[in-house]
C-alpha cells in the first residue's frame, strides 16, 4: 500500500502536510516519526488530506495529536478534508472523529 508526506514551507512561516494514498497501522510510524521532524513550533500549520485513499483508526488519532500538539502550542492549524472519499468519510465518523474531521 503506497502512501506519501510531503511537507511544503509556507512564506513567511509554517508548513503544509500533504497526505497521499493509504494510510493505517502497518505505516503509521514512519509517518508519525516524518511528521515529529517536520513540526514547527510557529507559523500556521496546513494538514491537507485530501489524496488520503484509504485510512484507519491510527492515522486519525495521529491526525488528532497533530491537531492537539498544535493547539497545545499555540500554533494555528487548518485541516483539509473536503475531497475524502466517502469510504474514508464512513471511517471517520464510525470511528468517532466525525467532530474533528468535519468534512
Amino acid at each position: 500500500m503506497s502512501h506519501s508526506v510531503s511537507v511544503i514551507e509556507n512564506k513567511p512561516s509554517g508548513k503544509t502536510f500533504v497526505f497521499e494514498g493509504d494510510f493505517s497501522i502497518q505505516n503509521i510510524e514512519t509517518t508519525k516519526d516524518e511528521i515529529q521532524n517536520n513540526l514547527t513550533s510557529t507559523g500556521v500549520i496546513v494538514i491537507d488530506i485530501n489524496g488520503v485513499t484509504n485510512l484507519d483508526i491510527s492515522f486519525l488519532q495521529l491526525i488528532y495529536s497533530i491537531m492537539s500538539h498544535c493547539d497545545k502550542n499555540k500554533i494555528s492549524v487548518q485541516l483539509s478534508s473536503s475531497g475524502l472519499s466517502e469510504e474514508c468519510k464512513t471511517i471517520v465518523k464510525k470511528s468517532g472523529f466525525e467532530k474533528i474531521i468535519r468534512k
